[in-house]
């Protein structure tokens, strides 16, 4: 019987440690800076975070780039041999990856017939796809074959809580996820929205607040409202750069004795950090079905 192999990618935000636990590879996007090109390492190999974040800070404009399908090619010809692949792709409707994913493993299949390379949306971003990729893992430990995974994986898609609040719309606005006018105007007037992503994996606005104290309030007190069983699940706190403001949703969380297995607080990674940029907070869990 054939292995199954999880790959995701850089939008992934799997650090190394979790990477490692579950067995799970990526895909690496680029990052294009000061016309140098860059590999999208979650592990910060090329860029350190700090010093990723630090440019932004300073105004720098870092673009990410989708991996090509080079790239993907010699990704999934490591494992094709002896492994079923599932690709869990950042959102579709976010990045290109899911498609070209799609021609690269046509191609493969032409000359490996008995082996299966499924490209599943993820219909989220950052540790959405990692929570994805991880479930998916403990499935394949289970002995789950391939189409009891990808079934599995598809339905909790629709389950994942994702909720980001950015410290300045600037970063979007750079990253062209909102206009330079809604930006400007944003800022001006201490808007903070409350991003997400909706049943159809495009990046949404879920609710608007004012100041950074009622965001990170809001972010909190709509987290829990849409979890479902959080005592049986680990909670993810992403921030960017901004360590303190992670602790602070912590606590804000933790106030009434909020039940779960486990906090992690993770620095989103490259792909992401750059769209929402230094100061971002996000929430991440599973739930209610996402908004449509």
């Amino acid at each position: 019987m054939r292995k199954i192999k999880i790959i995701c990618d850089s939008g992934c935000d799997l650090p190394k440690s979790l990477r490692k636990e579950y067995d799970i590879s990526y895909i690496k996007f680029s990052l294009f800076h000061n016309g140098k090109e860059k590999e999208a390492s979650l592990d910060f190999e090329d860029i350190s975070s700090n010093d990723m974040y630090d440019k932004l800070r300073e105004g720098d404009t870092i673009y990410t780039l989708p991996s090509t399908e080079f790239i993907i090619e010699k990704e999934f010809n490591k494992y094709i041999k002896d492994n079923d692949i599932i690709y869990i792709s950042t959102s579709k409707k976010q990045s290109v990856n899911f498609d070209k994913a799609k021609r690269v493993s046509m191609r493969i299949l032409e000359n490996n017939s008995n082996a299966r390379i499924e490209i599943v949306d993820s219909k989220n971003a950052s540790i959405g796809i990692g929570i994805l990729a991880m479930e998916a893992s403990k499935l394949v430990k289970d002995g789950k074959n391939i189409d009891e995974i990808i079934d599995n994986i598809n339905a909790l898609a629709n389950n994942i809580v994702e909720l980001v609040t950015v410290d300045s719309l600037s970063y979007l606005s750079r990253a062209n996820k909102i206009k330079s006018s809604t930006a400007k105007f944003g800022n001006l007037f201490k808007i903070k929205p409350i991003l997400t992503a909706d049943i159809n994996g495009d990046q949404v606005t879920y609710a608007k607040t004012k100041g950074r104290e009622n965001s990170l309030k809001e972010i909190v007190d709509i987290f829990k409202s849409r979890l479902i069983d959080s005592k049986s699940q680990d909670i993810y706190i992403m921030h960017g750069d901004d360590i303190d403001t992670a602790n602070l949703v912590e606590a804000m969380l933790m106030k009434d004795n909020f039940p779960c297995k486990k906090i992690h607080k993770l620095c989103f990674g490259p792909v992401v950090g750059i769209s929402v940029g230094p100061g971002a907070v996000g929430l991440f869990g599973i739930g209610k079905n996402k908004i449509e």
